[in-house]
């Protein structure tokens, strides 16, 4: 079984460019898992009358994602202020989620989400002016 956010290693890669699609690849599986998709079901249906479960899961997994790739722009790029375009870049990668998530569409091909990654790190490194 993967590690929850084993995504986040692939920052580690020594080419920044594979860094960033693996990290998209990995982050867009991860977030179309049947536990991932389970998930926000239960926070859509419960959030609203038990908002400390929306609470604690956005401390555990986005604010957490968003503070490695910035650490990630800062070590690599030298940019320390960039939560506007990490925030686009997660939001892209993720708007494969909802026709999954309400059934419009079946789950996306491997070669899909690669694609979609592919496309998405290079629409944010050029958001990044990189």
């Amino acid at each position: 079984m993967q590690a929850k956010n084993d995504f986040l290693d692939a920052l580690n890669l020594e080419d920044a460019d594979k860094a960033l699609k693996a990290f998209a690849t990995g982050f867009i599986r991860r977030h179309l898992s049947k536990e991932h998709l389970a998930n926000i079901r239960l926070l859509v249906s419960e959030g609203s009358t038990v908002p400390e479960i929306t609470s604690a899961f956005y401390a555990m997994g986005p604010k957490k994602t968003q503070a490695c790739i910035s650490q990630f722009l800062k070590k690599r790029f030298e940019i320390d202020d960039a939560e506007y375009e990490i925030s686009v870049f997660l939001n892209t990668l993720l708007s494969m989620r909802m026709p999954v998530l309400t059934g419009l569409h079946a789950l996306p091909s491997q070669a899909e989400i690669r694609r979609h990654s592919e496309k998405t790190v290079e629409l944010f490194l050029k958001l990044l002016d990189l």
